[in-house]
């Protein structure tokens, strides 16, 4: 195969192009990870790890003056909602609920979190770290939406946009503000938002290297379509390395359809620094925190997630539990192991097979093992505390998906999380019917089966229009808690949501959206009864009471001609 025989291996890649110099000096490097490390702390609430942060920053950098504003504003959260919904009663501010996702009204405010009320009156109490970061800010940012809305209304709004990792609708809120805002506290808001595009940039020129280093052309290509989007003028540093990675490009050969990118974070992951969380795990529920080298949950229904496991070999875990109360569940590849901390058992399971439960005895407050690793036979090995009980099951579709979730009041410390990567094969895998060559392989990589003339372009799903009887789409499988997905769609026709079956398209239950020229975003959620299709703030466009049978996919159907952004991204309690 000529595009294979085109890549060279990783032992030749660096007299090809070598590794790319950091892009920043190191005084602006350690303040960018200073302030990366009080984000992390500041979104679990650990004050005391906010202000050993602070301590570290030089003295008299404009950047340290606007860091520790961010951290004042920061903290004065509670009280400027608790204002607003004092003096805008009518005003609608919600937040799901992170059990239900549910939106319910916020009616209270506070330090420590928030008193939300649902359509039936229900209150409850959510501590600020229970609701995820994104709807933190949309909160604010509907907050900041009132009428005579006040500078640090809008001062809290970009922050805690930029808190969830949007720096451009950071800038966007600041434009918004600036007749409003100070001009200092403006110019430390611009600041802020340089320091997480400069975040941006790092990690771009970290992927390319870790790529380079892999002889991965796609890495390598993600990276440089990254860089090249950057601000040049604002971030000059960022000129070398596009250049190192286009010259790079060009002797690496051709990208192959399907090839799997470099990790998009951390592998190795050990919970030193608070913002290990976010390196290892950019998907994950609020209720983690960081402490002293071990990573634990905060509450149930806690769930760390990671899709880029498309070229991973093995995950190995060292974790403890702090009783023999409730359970954990992780899914890697194709594979998904239960583990019951009060009945001492464990399960293998796979899409086709499925292990009846064993016993295993899980000690309290001591560290455990658990491995999983794809192997070359087309087997999936499961090792439970360095041999003292393994299992294997056929590997069956490899899915790029990592993902951990805790039930049933288990308290589960991770010392250590380590993936390993490398080609797996799969025998006997069949296209699904009209995919194109690679067009299935790449597809696959992201967990999503298309139909029609459905094509990936970099990482926008292209559906054309085609006969009523072969229409273009994506099918994405529903897996255990799963209650909704998210993307961004245009189009000039009508795009239909269903809930169903990916070998039959003709039954279930949908909805059918109107698309417009733009990219506009939607968000679709399911309960027992009704399937809903919100817009960006929550708000219903349409819902569907939910038909009788089996629902193993969402399926997302062009009716006419529409464009994803970027793949659906699934969404959790």
């Amino acid at each position: 195969d000529p595009a294979v025989a085109a890549v060279p291996s990783p032992a030749a890649v660096p007299a090809v192009a070598p590794g790319i110099p950091e892009p920043v000096k190191p005084d602006l490097q350690r303040i960018v990870q200073i302030d990366s490390q009080v984000t992390a702390a500041l979104l679990v609430n650990n004050q005391n790890l906010v202000q050993q942060q602070l301590t570290t920053l030089p003295d008299g950098a404009p950047e340290s003056a606007a860091i520790k504003h961010k951290v004042v504003l920061w903290n004065s959260r509670g009280d400027v909602l608790a204002r607003i919904i004092s003096e805008h009663p009518p005003a609608k501010l919600r937040v799901r609920h992170p059990t239900t996702a549910e939106l319910w009204d916020v009616t209270g405010a506070t330090a420590a979190g928030l008193t939300i009320t649902s359509p039936n009156d229900s209150r409850t109490e959510l501590t600020w770290p229970q609701v995820a970061i994104k709807d933190v800010a949309e909160l604010f940012r509907a907050a900041a939406a009132v009428p005579a809305a006040k500078g640090d209304d809008h001062a809290l709004a970009t922050i805690m946009l930029l808190a969830a990792g949007d720096p451009d609708l950071a800038g966007v809120q600041l434009r918004k503000a600036k007749g409003v805002l100070a001009p200092e506290v403006g110019g430390e808001l611009e600041i802020l938002i340089s320091l997480e595009r400069q975040r941006d940039v790092n990690d771009s020129v970290a992927k390319g290297n870790e790529a380079l280093k892999l002889g991965n052309a796609k890495g390598v290509q993600d990276a440089f379509d990254a860089l090249r989007k950057v601000d040049k003028a604002q971030f000059p540093q960022a000129v070398e390395p596009m250049a190192r990675l286009e010259t790079a490009l060009k002797n690496l050969g051709p990208v192959r359809a399907g090839e799997p990118a470099v990790a998009s974070s951390k592998d190795n992951v050990t919970f030193d620094m608070p913002d290990d969380l976010a390196k290892g795990f950019p998907e994950r529920s609020s209720n983690w925190q960081v402490s002293k080298g071990l990573l634990g949950n905060l509450g149930d229904n806690a769930w760390l997630e990671r899709r880029d496991m498309a070229s991973a070999k093995a995950v190995s875990i060292v974790y403890q539990i702090a009783a023999n109360r409730g359970g954990m569940v992780v899914n890697f590849r194709s594979v998904q192991v239960i583990l019951d901390f009060s009945a001492n058992t464990y399960e293998v399971k796979t899409r086709t097979e499925s292990r009846k439960a064993k016993a295993f005895p899980f000690t309290p407050k001591v560290s455990n093992f658990l491995r999983i690793d794809a192997r070359d036979n087309g087997t999936i090995g499961v090792d439970l505390n360095n041999g003292r009980e393994t299992a294997e099951v056929r590997a069956t579709d490899l899915l790029p998906v990592l993902h951990f979730g805790t039930n049933a009041g288990a308290m589960v410390q991770f010392d250590e999380i380590t993936v390993s990567r490398g080609y797996v094969a799969v025998a006997g895998s069949v296209a699904p019917a009209g995919a194109g060559p690679g067009k299935a392989d790449a597809f696959a990589a992201l967990n999503l089966v298309p139909f029609g003339k459905a094509t990936l372009e970099e990482n926008t799903v292209v559906l054309p229009s085609g006969a009523p009887d072969s229409p273009s789409g994506i099918g994405m499988p529903i897996r255990e808690g799963m209650i909704g997905a998210g993307f961004e769609a245009k189009g000039s026709g009508k795009l239909r949501i269903q809930l169903g079956q990916a070998s039959d398209r003709t039954s279930g239950t949908w909805i059918d959206l109107d698309l417009v020229s733009a990219y506009t975003e939607y968000r679709v959620v399911w309960k027992d009864t009704s399937l809903t299709v919100t817009d960006r703030a929550g708000n219903a466009i349409a819902t569907q009471k939910i038909e009788l049978g089996p629902r193993t996919h969402l399926l997302i159907t062009a009716l006419a001609d529409a464009k994803l952004k970027s793949p659906p991204k699934p969404t959790y309690p």
